[in-house]
């Protein structure tokens, strides 16, 4: 979430945003010191191959082949994304930018 303060006023259901999480890895990645990153550059990774799903699906116009592409691929990848996601956040300090990453 991107801590826009009106989100808090809606019914709105809020999701994760992939773009916005991959920044944050990014971030982490720049300040931390070369050859400890390597969890950072592993998440930035990981969200790229969801990317890449979007990518394959964006190759035609319909919504039923992103829909398609996106069933067939994404789920795979997103349980993938969660587990190492999950035990990550058990590994790192709660006030270090990875666990504000995730």
């Amino acid at each position: 979430m991107d801590g826009y303060q009106a989100y808090e006023s809606t019914k709105a259901k809020l999701a994760g945003c992939s773009v916005y999480a991959r920044r944050k890895f990014i971030e982490a990645e720049k300040a931390i010191p070369k050859g400890k990153a390597w969890k950072a550059t592993l998440a930035i990774s990981q969200i790229s191959k969801l990317h890449t799903v979007e990518r394959l699906g964006s190759q035609e116009d319909t919504a039923e082949y992103v829909l398609k592409v996106r069933q067939e691929h994404a789920p795979e990848t997103v349980v993938n994304q969660k587990v190492w996601l999950e035990k990550l956040v058990q590994q790192v300090p709660p006030t270090s930018l990875l666990d504000k990453a995730t």
